[in-house]
């Protein structure tokens, strides 16, 4: 698609909307953490995951929710037929991360995050489709948010995701997109704050493309998820 919109463009208030149908200041999740965001601040007595119940689907979810589900207790949220949701802080570890299976924590290790749950979710729909019954299947994968472990190539004080080895520099060769605003040289006209900020060095300029290359190698993995779940 061409245009997409945005109400609040963090991750806890735009999930919240997707799952809600309201714009931030109406479902009052207003940040990622406590006591103003975080999973625990949605309310899901009245959300999509029941209004699809309530007309008859099955409805599964795999994957990342929203930033700190798991921490008080793994149970899977209301309306949800199935729920392999992954458990925070583990959600952000690419190779060793704990999903909430129905409710049941069960620990993973040796398996590339993004493949296992583009796996999970295939599987959601191998186990739903034969039923005349119609199903939602939501999935949602931590990459290309940054997350462990460190790589050997990993830019010194700027976090990355970690790249499938198969998709390891991929984009080696790509540089890093200098749109007018970088390092503008007039920033007169700009909030005060940001008139302050010093010039991005050569030094940082390459930490940052790396990162950049790095967030779009991991997104070749989410391609292939994305390609098997369709074919599914």
């Amino acid at each position: 698609f061409t245009r997409s919109f945005t109400n609040y463009s963090v991750c806890c208030p735009s999930r919240s909307t997707l799952f809600t149908g309201q714009y931030a200041h109406n479902h009052g999740v207003l940040s990622n953490t406590p006591p103003t965001g975080g999973f625990t601040r949605l309310d899901t007595s009245n959300w999509l995951p029941l209004w699809l119940q309530a007309a008859g689907y099955r409805t599964m979810h795999a994957g990342k929710f929203l930033n700190g589900y798991g921490r008080d207790t793994p149970a899977a949220p209301p309306g949800f037929n199935d729920w392999h949701g992954t458990i925070d802080p583990s959600t952000y570890n690419f190779y060793n991360f704990t999903v909430s299976e129905n409710g049941v924590p069960r620990a993973y290790s040796g398996v590339y995050s993004t493949d296992f749950i583009a796996a999970r979710a295939n599987g959601l729909i191998a186990a739903a489709a034969p039923s005349a019954q119609p199903f939602f299947l939501s999935v949602a994968f931590v990459a290309p948010h940054s997350g462990g472990p460190r790589e050997a190539d990993d830019p010194p004080g700027i976090a990355t995701p970690a790249v499938a080895p198969k998709y390891a520099n991929a984009f080696a060769a790509l540089p890093l997109p200098t749109p007018p605003a970088f390092n503008e040289a007039d920033m007169s006209d700009k909030p005060l704050a940001m008139q302050g900020r010093p010039a991005i060095s050569a030094v940082r300029a390459t930490r940052m493309q790396e990162a950049y290359q790095q967030r779009l190698e991991s997104l070749l993995s989410v391609d292939d998820a994305v390609e098997s779940i369709v074919s599914a």
